[in-house]
């Protein structure tokens, strides 16, 4: 076993290793990392070659690194733009284990620069078309959760395919995230028409639901509220704006599509009374496992991992429908129901060697309040009040899920540092 080199502490050596941990740290966050395991990041990787006296800050839209010499006060700094986020958990699985093994002290500074340079150019782990399918597995998946049949189902799952193609090019083209998810949003009530057309008995409304289940997977509201929680406020709350927009964009383009339809004669109604979920146990079990490996799919879950999901998603939902069936309200629901995800996730880490994030956010697809969030923008568009506490009930179902999944990962680490210590005695 090799340890990394006690070589002295020039400055190009303290260049390099600073250099190595914001760069590592960067590929974690556009992966989908946090703001806490990135700056925890760049200090263990830092420690682990030495340095003292290390300053590691990650604020929106930048990441900034900092080594102090305590005899001198002379720093040297690195600090870069942080890149836009494109989940991709096979890359932060790897780099996850690189970093591991920095901290471990298994890899020397100059080996691990150039794993890390592999790590980034590396291709995908499956071609563009299986993401974009399991995108659309999601958007099946969520209609047949919400109760919908065969037909509004299939639908569903065009649409979103549709609307992750149209995503995609709008994002490579530098549009801001609002336009396009009030494009995003446009796909839904179009989708529905369709339904109206070839079924005018099939609830057509709950395509537009799928349709803002896809959108609302891709938005970082979790994360911000996750990033709040950890104390890393600055960063939560630009990703809490960041989620606000993006849900702005959704509702203004269902709104508004929904009228210019409603002017041109076709044959569409979106009511929120269509949009309730009506669905056995047993196929609610399997439609959140099926949207859970959808979007493992189309994030590029490492394989090995997807038994992992499917086990996490099955006790999610499985706490859910016990919970509510016991009389709980939504928001408590999806606490019970997180805090079983995040302790499963926590525990599965070992055998599938990939972080927790990437069961945990998958698992927790499933629950996001798109129905919750849709009536109640609908209402408030026709200026119904209780509109607002809908889309109220749905900030505090966000809250709750990411402040369970949080506390599940918590009391497994608790459980794990009580069982080492017992081991020493």
């Amino acid at each position: 076993m090799r340890t990394p080199r006690s070589a002295p502490d020039t400055s190009a050596r303290i260049r390099a290793i600073l250099d190595l941990a914001i760069r590592l740290a960067m590929v974690m966050w556009r992966s989908g990392a946090g703001a806490q395991e990135t700056t925890e990041a760049m200090l263990a990787i830092t420690r682990a070659y030495g340095l003292r006296h290390i300053d590691a800050d990650v604020s929106p839209g930048t990441v900034a690194l900092t080594w102090t010499n305590a005899s001198t006060d002379e720093s040297i700094s690195r600090r870069h733009n942080l890149p836009s986020r494109r989940l991709d958990y096979t890359r932060l699985t790897a780099a996850a284990a690189l970093h591991g093994r920095i901290v471990a002290r298994r890899i020397e500074l100059e080996d691990a620069a150039r794993q890390l340079a592999r790590i980034r150019v590396a291709k995908p782990l499956t071609p563009a078309v299986v993401r974009r399918l399991g995108w659309a597995v999601v958007g099946g998946g969520a209609a047949v959760l919400l109760g919908g049949g065969a037909l509004v189902a299939v639908v569903a799952f065009l649409a979103a395919l549709l609307l992750d193609v149209v995503i995609d090019a709008l994002e490579r083209r530098g549009v801001p995230l609002m336009f396009r998810t009030f494009l995003g949003g446009v796909i839904g009530p179009v989708a529905a028409v369709v339904v109206r057309i070839i079924d005018p008995s099939a609830s057509a409304t709950l395509v537009v639901v799928s349709t803002v289940i896809v959108l609302l997977a891709g938005v970082t509201v979790l994360g911000g509220v996750q990033d709040i929680l950890t104390g890393d406020y600055l960063t939560g709350l630009a990703r809490l704006m960041e989620a606000i927009v993006a849900t702005t964009g959704i509702a203004a383009g269902v709104m508004a599509s929904s009228l210019l339809l409603e002017l041109l004669g076709a044959p569409v109604s979106i009511s929120v009374t269509e949009a309730r979920p009506e669905q056995t146990p047993v196929v609610a079990l399997i439609a959140a496992v099926v949207m859970a490996l959808g979007f493992s799919l189309g994030t590029a879950t490492p394989w090995r991992a997807f038994w992992a999901v499917a086990l996490t998603a099955a006790i999610g939902e499985a706490v859910t429908v016990l919970a509510a069936r016991a009389g709980f309200y939504a928001m408590w629901s999806a606490a019970f129901a997180a805090i079983a995800v995040g302790a499963t996730a926590s525990v599965l880490t070992r055998p599938t060697r990939t972080p927790a994030l990437p069961l945990l956010v998958a698992a927790l697809v499933p629950m996001l309040p798109g129905l919750l969030l849709f009536n109640g923008l609908m209402q408030l568009a026709s200026a119904s009040v209780p509109g607002l506490f809908d889309t109220i009930g749905a900030a505090a179902v966000a809250a709750a899920l990411a402040s369970g999944s949080i506390c599940g990962n918590y009391l497994v680490r608790m459980v794990r540092r009580r069982a080492v210590w017992l081991s020493k005695l």
